[in-house]
C-alpha cells in the first residue's frame, strides 16, 4: 500500500521576525531528527515501512550520495545486518529536494542475512546518510527480530474483505507429482500480502505478483505501489516462508509454486472487492517461469480453479529452458514476456524461440525486448552492476518433458538433477532504470486496455 506524501500547511501572511544570537556552528549543521521503523516487531517476511524526518540537509534528501541500513548483530561475534534491502529508490529520494522535510517509504519486506538466535533479539537499525565532501548524519530505532512468529490465519474465502497479510493452504508436489496430476503434495499454509487501491471504489482488477528464488524484496514491493496508483489491486505471494525456506531451492519446483498461483487466483477471486474476471498474473525470474507456464492449458485444467482464468501472464526475464509437452496449447489470453537482452543467466535466446512457436499456432504472445538490460533489471534495491559468483546458472541447460512425468536433458537424456554438468556457477544482476521505466510505462498501457481503465 502506498503512503500518501506528507502535505505541509500553507504558510501565514504575516510574519514575524524575532532577532536572535547566531546559532552555533553544530546547530546549522545537518541532522535525522527522527527515524522509525513499522511495525516494531519484525519477523522474516513481513512488510515493513519507515519514516524519517530530517533539516538542514543542503539540496535535501535528493541530494544524498549514498544511504546506508545496517543493523546490529543478532548473534555476539557476527557482523551487523546488511539490510540493503530497506534502502529507499533514488527516485524516492529525488522527490525530496526540501532542506527540511520527511520521508515515508513504501512498502519492504523484512529479509535480513541471517534468522534470529532462538527467542528473538534486540537490534538497533542504523541509516546513514552519505553526503558531499564526506559528510554524513545517522540515526538509529529499536526493533525486536523475532526468530518465529505464527502464520496468518487460514482463510478459505475472502469474502470478508480481509487485506494485509492473507493464508491460504497449497500443496509442494514433486516434478513427477505436478507433471502427472497425481494427488501428491504435502499440504502447507503459504501467504500472501494483499493490498487494494485506495482511490478506487466497487470492484477493482487485480494482479498477483510471484517474485524470484530470493523471495519477495523490494522489487515486488515497487510493483504493488504502481500497480495500486494504476487503481489496481496487488497480491505479494511469499511461497517460502510458509515452508521454512529463504530460497526456492531444488526441494521446491516449479510445478509446486505454479499450484500456489492457482490456489493464490482461487481465493483472490472471492473478495468482494475484486473482480475474478480480470486478476492476472506477474512475476520475475522463477516467478517469471511460473507466469509462463501456468499458462499452459493442461496445467489449469488440473489444477486451476474452475470459473476463473488469469486475465494476462506478464513474466519478466523467465527462463525458457524447459519444453513441457503439448507447450504450444496456451491460454487464449495474452501472454506479455518482458526480457533484457544483456540477461546472462536465463538469456533471452530461448524465449525468443518459444514465442515464435507460440504465434506460429496462432497464441496471442508478445516479447518486449529490453537493451543493454541484466536479470533483475527493474529491482530498484540493485546497483548498476552486481556479479553473484555463487548463483547457479541454467543458461547451458535444455531439458524435455517425457511422458509419464520425467524431465531429462535435451542433449544427454539424463533424468533432471540439481547436479547435472550443464549447470554452471555465476550470474550478473542490476538495476537499469530506463529499463525498469519503460517496462512501467508498457505494463500500464497493458493492462489499461485489458481491465478497461480510464486514463
Amino acid at each position: 500500500m502506498k503512503i500518501p506524501p506528507m502535505r505541509w500547511g500553507a504558510v501565514g501572511a504575516a510574519i514575524c521576525v524575532a532577532v536572535a544570537p547566531a546559532p552555533a556552528a553544530s546547530e546549522r549543521s545537518p541532522v535525522i531528527e527522527s527515524f522509525q521503523l513499522e511495525p516494531a516487531r519484525l519477523c522474516y517476511g513481513d512488510p515493513v515501512r519507515y519514516r524519517l524526518s530530517y533539516t538542514r540537509l543542503a539540496g535535501g534528501l535528493a541530494a544524498v550520495k549514498e544511504v546506508e541500513m545496517a543493523a546490529s548483530p543478532p548473534r555476539p561475534g557476527r557482523a551487523p545486518l546488511d539490510l540493503g534491502i530497506l534502502r529507499p529508490d533514488r527516485d524516492e529520494l529525488a522527490r525530496h529536494g526540501a532542506a527540511s522535510g520527511s520521508l515515508a517509504s513504501g512498502v519492504r519486506f523484512w529479509r535480513p542475512d541471517e534468522n534470529a538466535p532462538p527467542g528473538g533479539a534486540d537490534i538497533q537499525v542504523r541509516v546513514k546518510l552519505v553526503l558531499g565532501r564526506g559528510a554524513e548524519v545517522s540515526a538509529s530505532a529499536a526493533v525486536r527480530y523475532e526468530d518465529a512468529c505464527p502464520p496468518p490465519p487460514l482463510l478459505a474465502t475472502l469474502a470478508g474483505g480481509e487485506t494485509g497479510r492473507v493464508g491460504f493452504e497449497t500443496v509442494t508436489p514433486t516434478n513427477t507429482e505436478f507433471l502427472t496430476g497425481s494427488a501428491g503434495g504435502k499440504p502447507v499454509v503459504i501467504w500472501g500480502h494483499l493490498a487494494l487501491a485506495a482511490a478506487r471504489a466497487g470492484r477493482m482488477p487485480a494482479v498477483i505478483l510471484l517474485p524470484g528464488s530470493e523471495g519477495i524484496g523490494r522489487r515486488e514491493a515497487r510493483w504493488a505501489e504502481e500497480l495500486n496508483a494504476l487503481g489496481i489491486a496487488a497480491l505479494v505471494v511469499d511461497s517460502l516462508t510458509g515452508r521454512d525456506l529463504q530460497g526456492a531451492t531444488a526441494g521446491l519446483h516449479t510445478g509446486a509454486i505454479i499450484v500456489d498461483a492457482y490456489r493464490a487466483l482461487a481465493l483472490l477471486a472471492t473478495h468482494p472487492r475484486i473482480d475474478p474476471a480480470r486478476i492476472a498474473l506477474m512475476g520475475f525470474s522463477r516467478g517469471g517461469v511460473v507466469t509462463l507456464f501456468s499458462s499452459l492449458t493442461r496445467f489449469h485444467r488440473m489444477y486451476g480453479p474452475a470459473g476463473v482464468r488469469f486475465a494476462a501472464h506478464l513474466p519478466f526475464y523467465p527462463g525458457c529452458h524447459v519444453t513441457y509437452l503439448d507447450e504450444e496449447q496456451v491460454t487464449d489470453r495474452p501472454i506479455r514476456i518482458f526480457h533484457g537482452t544483456a540477461d546472462d543467466w536465463t538469456p533471452i535466446g530461448p524465449c525468443r524461440e518459444y514465442a515464435q512457436r507460440l504465434r506460429r499456432a496462432g497464441r496471442d504472445v508478445r516479447l518486449r525486448e529490453l537493451p543493454g538490460a541484466p536479470h533483475a533489471f527493474d529491482d530498484p534495491s540493485l546497483p548498476a552492476r552486481q556479479p553473484w559468483p555463487e548463483a547457479v546458472n541454467p543458461s547451458r541447460c535444455f531439458f524435455l518433458e517425457l511422458a509419464g512425468g520425467q524431465l531429462v536433458n535435451r542433449e544427454t537424456g539424463r533424468p533432471l538433477e540439481p547436479g547435472d554438468p550443464c549447470f554452471s556457477r555465476g550470474a550478473t544482476v542490476g538495476y537499469r532504470a530506463d529499463a525498469h521505466h519503460r517496462a512501467i510505462r508498457e505494463v500500464r498501457d497493458l493492462l489499461a486496455a485489458i481491465f478497461k481503465l480510464a486514463r
